[in-house]
């Protein structure tokens, strides 16, 4: 398991599903935080063959400065089993800091899933989610920073009798290649997963 009262970063086309099994794993509630186009798609009713009772809040966000701002207060609430806080671009060393403190505060455990590239941060790790290249049903999760020591690589597979984890890949681009309308998140393993898009909200605090 990762380190509690830290912040990890996850990228990769599988790093959604490495989020999905921390949530399923956490105890206690976690905070799914992003930009509308990160969030919009997760439908707790959706989920909940793969969650079973545990609860998803999703905090849709104006902008990247909002969603770090919420990730920030969300890491210091102690009631919050594990926040995601999903960016395009990773948090930069400033910004990496600020949630380090946040996570130590509240003892939180928290992600950062990175769309499209890290920056140098004070995650205490970084990992790699990638397709297993043999087995469908399984995944490769690489480290490529650790603070602890050794970078590792893990084969990851759903325990016997367990439902497998979803493949949160977005369909865009195949909806491109069929010249079909682009959804903005499509679950490709859950059906009706799509959520209606919310209103804009507010810009955080200045």
């Amino acid at each position: 398991s990762l380190m509690q009262g830290r912040i990890h970063e996850a990228q990769g086309p599988k790093a959604l599903g490495m989020a999905m099994i921390l949530a399923r794993q956490c105890e206690g509630h976690s905070l799914w935080i992003g930009k509308s186009d990160h969030v919009q798609g997760l439908r707790a009713r959706a989920l909940q063959s793969i969650l079973g009772e545990k609860r998803i809040v999703t905090v849709q966000c104006a902008d990247r400065r909002e969603t770090l701002w919420a990730g920030e207060e969300a890491l210091r609430c102690t009631c919050a089993g594990l926040v995601i806080i999903h960016l395009d671009l990773g948090p930069d060393l400033f910004e990496s800091r600020r949630l380090q403190v946040a996570a130590q505060a509240g003892s939180t455990l928290g992600l950062v899933i990175v769309g499209r590239r890290a920056q140098s941060s004070a995650a205490q790790t970084r990992w790699d989610c990638a397709g297993h290249p043999e087995d469908a049903n399984a995944w490769v999760w690489s480290q490529t920073k650790n603070k602890q020591g050794q970078c590792l690589r893990w084969s990851v597979t759903p325990s016997v009798g367990s439902t497998p984890p979803p493949d949160l890949i977005p369909k865009q681009s195949l909806t491109q290649r069929q010249g079909g309308p682009q959804d903005a998140k499509c679950f490709t393993s859950l059906s009706g997963a799509l959520a209606p898009p919310a209103r804009a909200r507010p810009l955080a605090p200045t």
